[in-house]
């Protein structure tokens, strides 16, 4: 039936193709992502520089290697983020299309894998680069009408006159954006930031053909390079196909849950298990049959389906 409903929608690729008004593949999905800014520096130097606020140009650019690129259209869901060296500074660049437990926790370890990568025993700590994280999201993250958040360290008790003191040599060390891109939907972009925003929102020709006329010189070709990969059968219809998984991935645990109640749960085996109780339970076998079919004892079945009342009632 996936195979199916995948058929059916990349379909549709083709058929609004004749409408003069092409669908786009996902700029979100994250091997679309990494294929247009692992390999285009310019559009990459544009990006970064419109999201820190300062010029960088693209030949300081260095891209370093990570895994997966764009011949892993397998989909198989996994982070695909872009690393970079610019001068003394290192950057991530990840799209994260759903806020996971323990997202912002991740996001830190990842920072702080970054600022410590390649530094060895007898090293000096001078070495260490001040280290960007960027994280271009679509979902909300914090209860503001703001889109883009930068966390930096700051003396939040301050001094005698000051909301905050700032300390230079700490504060360049250690920086996090948040691009959320649900808040820019209803935004007229106007900065180069919102335009971007727009962006990664595209999925008809004539959206992107919008932002072209406010100012096409900003993306560097990457929306010449959506267009390619979206002409591209090949490349088209496995994007598709990972957007699909994304999708897939993002709902896998949502069957069987009540609110609220899948949030203690953050190992995915775990939750694969408490989703089993809960279908077996809703399909109407008893509590021993479930202990019986799963190897999971009747206290424990018992348990997890009246939590799962519990958080239903609340």
């Amino acid at each position: 039936m996936a195979e199916k409903n995948n058929n059916e929608n990349y379909t549709m690729y083709n058929e609004n193709e004749k409408t003069g008004d092409r669908t786009l593949v996902n700029p979100q999905t994250d091997i679309v992502f990494k294929e247009i800014f692992s390999k285009n520096k310019r559009a990459l130097a544009s990006l970064i520089s419109s999201v820190i606020g300062r010029k960088v140009k693209a030949e300081d650019i260095t891209v370093v290697p990570n895994e997966i690129t764009s011949e892993g259209y397998d989909g198989k869901v996994a982070r695909l983020d872009i690393e970079v060296l610019i001068g003394n500074e290192k950057y991530d660049i990840e799209m994260q299309i759903c806020k996971e437990k323990g997202f912002y926790k991740r996001s830190r370890y990842y920072w702080a894998k970054l600022y410590t990568d390649n530094f060895k025993q007898g090293d000096k700590y001078s070495s260490l680069k001040p280290t960007i994280c960027i994280n271009i999201v679509n979902f909300v993250c914090f209860d503001k009408p703001e889109f883009v958040s930068r966390y930096q360290n700051v003396d939040t008790l301050g001094t005698e006159g000051s909301e905050y003191y700032v300390c230079k040599e700490i504060l360049g060390l250690d920086t996090t954006y948040y691009i959320e891109l649900p808040k820019v939907k209803d935004i007229d972009p106007e900065t180069d930031i919102e335009l971007w925003g727009k962006f990664f929102n595209v999925r008809k020709e004539s959206d992107l053909a919008m932002l072209e006329s406010k100012n096409k010189d900003l993306f560097c070709g990457a929306d010449e390079d959506l267009k390619g990969i979206s002409q591209d059968d090949i490349k088209r219809k496995a994007a598709f196909k990972r957007e699909r998984a994304e999708a897939d991935y993002i709902n896998r645990y949502d069957d069987g849950f009540e609110d609220g109640f899948e949030d203690g749960f953050e190992d995915g085996i775990e939750k694969e298990r408490v989703r089993n109780i809960l279908k077996l339970h809703k399909y109407g076998l008893g509590i021993n049959e479930i202990s019986d079919a799963l190897s999971i004892s009747a206290d424990e079945v018992q348990r997890i389906i009246d939590s799962n009342k519990e958080a239903k009632n609340d």
